[in-house]
């Protein structure tokens, strides 16, 4: 089994409210729940880039003179933080620490989506650790940008958080895979957006993940308006009930099992998944089989 949507924190210095989930301990907790193998990336909260007067603030991050970033509080505008890029060094982290466990964890370098900065840090990342990585995370509203322009010039997968805003919604992702050369998978159940459903089945390049089932079914029932379905999947009665409803919707060779730890808890996200109700071959496809395929392995 793969888990395909892991976060993990790389330095104890920049790690908020001093919660650290590192490479050891993401081993340690796949190992307690049988999981072989599993797709890793940053957690992008890092102290560097929260708010000093309100660590939940949004923020934005734009470019500046000599491609330094700019962070700045989307609420109260303070300026947080002004310099390279600071998850340049969190993913070279990243990429340094999983080297030991290189058969079992499969790094992706987290992006800022700047288009200049983009460009330059994609050459960089695919000319200095070529085979060490296996594809990128983009997360725009973590960094209040739109993708409606962005351009990524490389063969590798790439996973988008996804949302209901102006910045990520699924839709978007999808212009964005249409121009876009490799696969591309829409993280959290691309929001339910029934129509991306069916844009999705129609192109080659695109998947969606699951990541995490409990929480996406609690949204389902509690804040529904947060979502694109609205009430449309309201009747669904369990979390393990989601999976066998949403491969009406969309082809099973398409969807990707992902817990979305430590956000959701990796025993309690595998547990829903293997007291879902399907055919061996399709849970074998989702929580193995088309990770595979979407990073071209």
């Amino acid at each position: 089994m793969v888990d395909s949507h892991i976060h993990v924190n790389v330095d104890k210095k920049v790690c908020p409210n001093n919660f650290f989930f590192g490479v050891d301990d993401i081993i340690a907790e796949m190992d307690k729940n049988g999981i072989e193998k599993a797709v890793v990336m940053l957690n992008p909260a890092i102290n560097t880039i929260l708010c000093k007067n309100n660590e939940y603030h949004r923020v934005r991050i734009d470019l500046g003179d000599n491609n330094n970033v700019i962070i700045r509080c989307a609420n109260c505008n303070a300026l947080i933080y002004e310099g390279v890029n600071p998850y340049l060094e969190q993913n070279k982290l990243l990429l340094d620490q999983t080297k030991k466990y290189i058969e079992r964890l499969y790094p992706i370098v987290f992006l800022l989506p700047l288009q200049k900065l983009l460009d330059q840090e994609v050459d960089y990342y695919e000319h200095n650790f070529d085979g060490q990585f296996y594809g990128y995370k983009i997360h725009p509203s973590f960094s209040c940008q739109s993708i409606d322009n962005l351009k990524v010039n490389s063969n590798k997968m790439i996973l988008f958080h996804s949302g209901n805003n102006d910045f990520d919604s699924p839709d978007k992702i999808v212009k964005f895979a249409d121009n876009y050369k490799s696969n591309v998978v829409i993280a959290h159940f691309a929001k339910f957006d029934f129509e991306v459903f069916e844009q999705i089945n129609q192109r080659d390049n695109i998947f969606i993940d699951t990541s995490p089932i409990s929480i996406m079914f609690n949204a389902i029932k509690e804040t529904p308006e947060k979502l694109f379905c609205g009430e449309r999947l309201d009747y669904i009665e369990s979390a393990q009930k989601l999976m066998p409803e949403i491969i009406k919707y969309v082809n099973p060779n398409k969807i990707i099992y992902g817990s979305d730890a430590p956000v959701s808890s990796m025993s309690l996200e595998k547990a829903i998944y293997e007291q879902t109700e399907l055919p061996m071959v399709l849970k074998k496809q989702i929580s193995c089989e088309n990770i595979f395929k979407a990073m071209g392995r």
